[in-house]
């Protein structure tokens, strides 16, 4: 399948709809197509379907981990960026992180729920593929 016009593409897997509404306008309005999921196996067939340069995983759902999604990641070499994102202690990200990168991945950062927006932001920003027009700003 052939990817999408834009070439900036972000995945992101979280089980809130809110969080995954603010993370659809946060990266749209730097630039992004954007595809949101809430499970494991609809990220799965997004990722084949969606072809992501960037993807923002939630560590804990409601009913599983992303875990699988880095054993999927790392098994396909992913060479897009990854952001991790938890409403739970720092430590859990570092975690996941290390657990990324030993799987070949490129852990773009981390981001506490609590700080997505400038966060999120800024990493998208750092990996845009081609110029970023001046007038894309951080506004909602």
């Amino acid at each position: 399948m052939e990817p999408k016009s834009n070439i900036n593409r972000l995945l992101v897997l979280d089980d809130e709809e809110g969080y995954l509404n603010l993370m659809r306008k946060v990266a749209e309005n730097v630039g992004y197509a954007v595809t949101c999921v809430s499970s494991c196996k609809d990220y799965i067939q997004a990722y084949f379907e969606h072809q992501p340069t960037v993807t923002v995983l939630d560590i804990f759902l409601e009913k599983e981990d992303s875990a699988s999604v880095i054993d999927f990641l790392g098994r396909n070499r992913f060479a897009g960026h990854v952001v991790f994102a938890s409403g739970f202690d720092h430590r859990f990200l570092k975690h996941m992180s290390q657990l990324a990168r030993d799987h070949g991945l490129q852990v773009l950062g981390s981001i506490e729920k609590a700080h997505t927006f400038d966060s999120l932001a800024s990493y998208l920003k750092s990996v845009y593929i081609g110029a970023i027009k001046s007038d894309i700003g951080t506004n909602i």
